[in-house]
């Protein structure tokens, strides 16, 4: 997922404005999508598949990102699929520096995301990632729910309830855009959830006033290039009546028609669930306990067993080896392909939220350790994965204590999908440790 999106684009044949639109069904289905990993980073991608004939599809990992104005994909994915670029058709995009971006346009003749079926799909051709924008998330409403890893398209509104933080949202060229009160300064926000950290424009910032703090120079990529981030704007924000609490964000240098808006990333959106109705506003609710929706968020990969003794087919046990620790992970059951797991004590009614990357973005993480991702390459019932964890005897003090035994909170496939079994003697490995 790019850090930051492409905001405003327009497609040009020639001299003029190409025309063709996306084709949606009369009566759009409502369509639920597995989110790939929606505890850590969190990784907004949901599976899709491109049909190019009636004897030649492909499945794709798409990035859901609210900031894009369209539908992108990298030049060897698409052509890989055998399709060609429209002669004359071109793609002019701007990034969040005003910088313009002119990419070769293609047609993806039919897009399916679950049971909504997109025909005549425009798409830019390059950059990094295959990302699903406003062409197609402006359509109809659409929610996002972290704790059971469930994207909806065309959702129905939310009734109005106490729990429930109605903010209004603009259009601004293809971008849907939010106020959000910092120190009570009004800051005119995209709503960007390919953003994984939220920022806006330096001179925004200034002239709000607002606390600031220098930092060493940060690389933040972007789908256009990248950016250099060396100060920080911070103070207590406010989304409507919704309390975020005191934020970080990152400032920019910007230009170009987005030069008074920043961007509301995951760092606050991964706080709520939350939906969208285009246009119109921004719902929010608090999010729950995840240990209560470890069952349902597992249930979202038809492939997982719901019949194994243990959550995701997974069981680990966690030893002390000096001042490291060891995980021993066992499989359950047969898989259909690799895991990526995120483990957590086991039993620990305490641990009710898990902090995603965004969350200490511009920060050092707390000393003691609460979970741990790790990638598993085996696929074979009673496969036996052997992981060391750096100073992980930490684990087993006061946020640790009896930490022996560890329990899967969310598993999801290895991007990109393998099906060709782990070299012998390969054991997992370990991809992140994350704090309470």
């Amino acid at each position: 997922m790019a850090l930051l999106t492409v905001l405003f684009g327009a497609i040009l044949a020639g001299r003029g404005r190409y025309e063709r639109r996306a084709v949606f069904p009369a009566s759009p289905p409502v369509t639920t999508l597995p989110i790939r990993a929606p505890l850590v980073r969190p990784d907004l991608t949901v599976v899709a598949t491109v049909k190019v004939s009636e004897r030649r599809s492909a499945t794709v990992w798409m990035a859901v990102d609210s900031g894009a104005t369209g539908v992108t994909m990298p030049s060897d994915a698409f052509h890989g699929l055998g399709l060609d670029a429209l002669r004359g058709v071109t793609v002019r995009q701007e990034d969040p520096t005003g910088r313009i971006i002119v990419r070769e346009a293609g047609l993806l003749p039919q897009l399916k995301l679950g049971e909504l079926v997109v025909d005549d799909v425009v798409t830019a051709i390059g950059g990094g990632a295959t990302v699903l924008g406003q062409s197609v998330l402006a359509h109809s409403p659409w929610e996002i729910d972290w704790d059971r890893g469930l994207l909806t398209l065309g959702a129905t509104p939310w009734a109005a309830t106490t729990e429930t933080v109605i903010v209004p949202l603009r259009r601004v060229g293809d971008a849907e855009v939010v106020t959000l009160q910092v120190d009570g300064a009004p800051i005119d926000m995209v709503l960007d959830t390919g953003a994984f950290a939220s920022m806006i424009p330096e001179s925004i910032g200034s002239a709000a006033r607002l606390s600031a703090r220098r930092l060493p120079p940060t690389v933040m990529h972007s789908l256009g290039g990248e950016l250099i981030v060396r100060r920080l704007f911070s103070g207590e924000a406010r989304l409507g009546a919704a309390s975020v609490g005191r934020l970080e964000l990152a400032a920019v240098s910007t230009g170009g028609k987005r030069a008074s808006l920043g961007l509301l990333g995951l760092d606050v959106l991964s706080r709520y669930r939350l939906q969208v109705i285009p246009g119109s506003h921004l719902a929010l609710r608090p999010r729950g306990d995840v240990r209560k929706t470890t069952a349902a968020r597992i249930a979202r990969w038809s492939f997982v067993p719901s019949t194994c003794p243990h959550p995701g087919c997974v069981h680990a046990e966690l030893a002390p080896a000096g001042e490291d620790a060891a995980l021993t992970v066992t499989l359950d059951a047969d898989l259909e392909q690799p895991l990526e797991v995120l483990l957590g004590c086991a039993g620990d009614v305490a641990d009710t939220t898990v902090p995603t990357g965004s969350s200490f973005a511009f920060g050092a993480p707390p000393e003691v350790a609460r979970h741990v991702r790790v990638r598993l390459p085996s696929r074979a019932r009673g496969s036996v994965s052997k992981i060391t964890i750096p100073r992980g005897a930490r684990w087993f003090s006061s946020a640790g204590a009896d930490c022996h035994t560890l329990e899967a909170l969310d598993v999801s496939p290895i991007v990109p999908v393998t099906t060709e079994p782990p070299p012998p003697g390969h054991d997992g490995e370990l991809l992140a440790t994350f704090w309470p």
